[in-house]
C-alpha cells in the first residue's frame, strides 16, 4: 500500500500520469513520467549527488541542531 500511496501522490503533484492499457485479462495501468517529471530528473540527480557527497550522518546531530 506504500507504493500505492506514493504513486498517487506522484500523480497528485503532476510528476507522472496513470494510463490505462489492456492485457489479455483485464485492464491494467501504467505510469509515465510527465513533463514536469522529466524535467524535474535533473534535479534528483543533484539531490543524489549532494547525498552521495556528504555521506550517511547522524540523525541525533540534525534533530538537536
Amino acid at each position: 500500500m506504500i507504493g500505492a500511496a506514493r504513486l498517487k501522490g506522484f500523480v497528485d503533484a503532476g510528476l507522472m500520469a496513470r494510463r490505462a492499457y489492456r492485457s489479455p485479462q483485464c485492464t491494467r495501468y501504467e505510469y509515465v513520467l510527465t513533463d514536469l517529471g522529466r524535467r524535474s530528473l535533473p534535479i534528483l540527480g543533484e539531490l543524489v549527488r549532494f547525498g552521495a557527497a556528504i555521506g550517511p550522518t547522524d540523525s541525533t546531530d540534525a534533530a538537536e541542531s
